[in-house]
Formats: structure tokens, sequence, C-alpha cells
């Protein structure tokens, strides 16, 4: 629905330096909380980046066990967690999702406190 605090999505309104402009490319819209170079979207969110890896234990615990997800892709894994309706998995998804955000938002504060020492 595009309306996710991702940059995948919140790209689209950052200033690319094109004057009167707006959005970068989608292949710059990287991930400002890990060192892996990828595009913040929903399956790095879920599934890859570092940040979340401790939040991301309990979720895959419980997919794995509900959803088999060992023999699965990257996208496959995403695909499953996604339209699981087993009420386990939903439930640690929504755990998982509450907490990544939460701490995504504290990691916002701390960069933008250092963009601001740093001027």
């Amino acid at each position: 629905m595009g309306v996710s605090m991702l940059r995948i999505e919140t790209g689209r309104y950052e200033a690319n330096g094109i004057c009167g402009s707006h959005g970068i490319p989608v292949n710059m819209r990287v991930c400002l909380f890990c060192s892996l170079s990828k595009v913040e979207d929903e399956i790095h969110f879920l599934l890859e980046c570092p940040l979340y890896l401790d939040l991301r234990r309990r979720l895959l615990s419980v997919a794995e066990d509900s959803l088999k997800l060992s023999s699965l892709s990257i996208e496959g894994k995403f695909q499953a967690i996604m339209s699981s309706r087993c009420e386990l998995v939903c439930k640690a998804l929504g755990e998982f999702v509450w907490a990544a955000f939460l701490r995504r938002r504290r990691q916002f504060k701390l960069l933008f406190a250092l963009k601001i020492k740093k001027k």
C-alpha cells in the first residue's frame, strides 16, 4: 500500500539534488542502519537487516515451526510469513514489527543527533 516508513517509500519524497524535483532512484534508497548497502524495503527490514537480528529470532523460530521455511528463498520466506493465517505467526510478526519500528525510531533519533552535532 506504500505506507511504510521504510526508505523504499520515503525515498520518493527525498530531495534528489535536481532543482524542483523530488525522489531518489530506488537503488539509492539504501538502509541507513546497516552496512549491507541494500535497499531498505520490506524484505530487508523483515529478514535481512542486522539491526533487528535479535528481534527476528522469535519470529523466525515460530514461523519455521509452522511454515517450514528452511527450503525457501528469502522472497519465499517473506511471502510465506506475510500471507500466513497461523495465529502464532501473525502474533510473532506483529510483535517483531512493533519492536523493530521502535528500535528504528530510536536509531533515527541518534543518527539525526549525530548529524546536528557534526554541523
